[in-house]
């Protein structure tokens, strides 16, 4: 699991990707049901929900605050990044490496 106040111990960005990923899984791979719920709550087709999965893609700014609303394991994931200065670091370094603007 994610550390805690009580463990001082860093996870990577990578390790970070994992988990969001898997959360991912575990909210598209519910029911049918409750999956085209999701897709109608956030506005994006299957295809773009399946390159999530398959972490071919990632959500954008806009979809992932929907998917943080929807979802309280999406948001404290992301809060644990925003919080997480090593993770953030990385983020930034590896941003700047692939020319990617914010």
């Amino acid at each position: 699991m994610f550390p805690n106040s009580k463990n001082k111990t860093k996870i990577n960005i990578v390790e970070y990707e994992k988990y969001f990923v898997d959360t991912l899984h575990q909210l598209f791979n519910s029911d049918l049901l409750e999956r085209k719920k999701l897709t109608r709550h956030i506005g994006v087709c299957d295809r773009t929900i399946r390159n999530w999965l398959h972490n071919q893609t990632k959500p954008n700014s806009y979809d992932l605050i929907l998917l943080m609303n929807y979802s309280k394991a999406v948001f404290d994931i992301v809060l644990k990044i925003i919080l997480d200065e090593n993770v953030a670091n990385e983020i930034i370094c590896y941003m700047q490496l692939k020319g990617i603007h914010w």
